[in-house]
């Protein structure tokens, strides 16, 4: 009897990861590194407002005089640049990324007050055919992470309101099985 109860409990014990959570994938784009990888693993287009990596499909385009921009303001990294435009709002929009859960978005300058005041950061609802606002939760001065309402297919969109800022990188947290709503969410560091 000792022996079926140790096997059961070793059988559950084994089980218990792969029935208990669902796992967060990630794909980073650190967008200087990719600039200077060889061969370069981000292709820039239309005088540098479109940004798209091959490996992973992922698409940035910007617009309202923001673009990726080697400045000194970075040390001389490419970032994407969302910099003061008179008439109009620097954005740049990230193509439609599937089971995203959250992402995590590194940038420069530092800020000491909140960064909402700043950015405007917005998912692209489908079936209601328009943009909705997102807040953010504080973590440093400079990175942002966004948890979004609930794993889905989203399209986003960054823009700033007053200060100039520069994007270096963005984690995106994909949950691998989407269909596990009450699963504890383990994400690898």
């Amino acid at each position: 009897m000792k022996t079926v109860i140790r096997f059961l409990l070793v059988c559950l014990i084994a089980l218990s990861p792969v029935l208990g959570r669902a796992e967060n994938e990630y794909i980073e784009h650190e967008f200087n590194e990719m600039f200077k990888a060889s061969p370069t693993e981000i292709d820039l287009k239309e005088s540098n407002q479109i940004g798209e990596v091959a490996e992973d499909g992922i698409t940035y385009t910007c617009s309202g005089g923001a673009k990726f921009f080697l400045n000194a303001s970075t040390n001389s990294e490419l970032a994407i640049f969302l910099v003061s435009v008179k008439t109009e709002t620097p954005r740049v929009e990230i193509s439609q990324i599937q089971n995203l859960d959250s992402i995590s978005i590194t940038f420069t300058p530092e800020w000491k007050n909140n960064i909402n005041e700043v950015l405007n950061f917005e998912i692209y609802d489908a079936e209601k055919n328009e943009w909705k606002n997102l807040l953010t939760n504080y973590q440093t001065s400079t990175q942002r992470t966004l948890k979004l309402p609930k794993v889905g297919d989203y399209r986003l969109r960054i823009s700033r309101k007053s200060t100039d800022i520069y994007i270096r990188s963005i984690k995106y947290f994909c949950r691998t099985t989407p269909d596990c709503p009450n699963c504890f969410v383990y994400t690898p560091e």
